[in-house]
């Protein structure tokens, strides 16, 4: 079993860029399991430490510990991109359901990375409670976000998008938009 100095070692190895590396130590703590939970989310918290920070969040989410919940909750509202984009990766990791409801709310912020990464961890977390929030994403600026939407409509086969789905499908100017909305009309009309 690891001791408390094999587990800080590991965590300050999460002071990397890169996310191969970093998905290689986060495999290693989460063999060690549940005892890292309170190392991990002191080093989330840290702000001396943003990489660190960062990882030690989607840490939390591979481990799956509930303690780790309000941490990975709280960090959906940081400043920082990277640590929202990771807030949410270790939410739809652990796969908590209930946290859909703060993760829609990212769904206005104003970052394009965090709008996709928050529309996959829905469809992941799959709580139908957000439904309402996906269609005005088909308007997006950004053709990836909607590229998106039109994915999570198609995993919720949300009717009402059908109108909008039926534009994309057809007048879109990206042709992977309009192939993920030929997509969601297949699947939601076939219901």
């Amino acid at each position: 079993m690891a001791g408390e100095k094999d587990i800080l070692s590991l965590i300050a190895q999460l002071d990397t860029q890169g996310d191969i590396q970093a998905e290689i130590i986060i495999q290693k703590i989460k063999k060690i399991g549940k005892v890292t939970i309170p190392y991990l989310i002191d080093a989330a918290q840290d702000e001396k430490f943003p990489r660190v920070m960062k990882w030690s969040l989607l840490a939390i989410g591979a481990i799956g510990d509930e303690k780790g919940i309000p941490v990975l909750i709280k960090a959906l509202n940081h400043e920082r991109m990277t640590v929202k984009l990771q807030a949410i990766s270790g939410l739809a990791r652990m796969k908590h359901k209930l946290s859909a409801k703060k993760i829609e709310l990212l769904l206005n912020d104003e970052s394009g990375g965090v709008r996709g990464r928050a529309i996959k961890a829905l469809i992941i977390l799959n709580n139908i409670s957000v439904v309402n929030s996906i269609p005005p994403l088909l308007n997006d600026s950004m053709w990836y976000i909607r590229q998106e939407a039109c994915k999570a409509c198609e995993h919720f086969k949300i009717e009402s998008s059908i109108p909008i789905l039926l534009e994309l499908e057809n007048s879109d100017e990206k042709m992977v938009v309009r192939a993920a909305a030929r997509s969601a009309l297949r699947k939601i009309i076939q219901k």
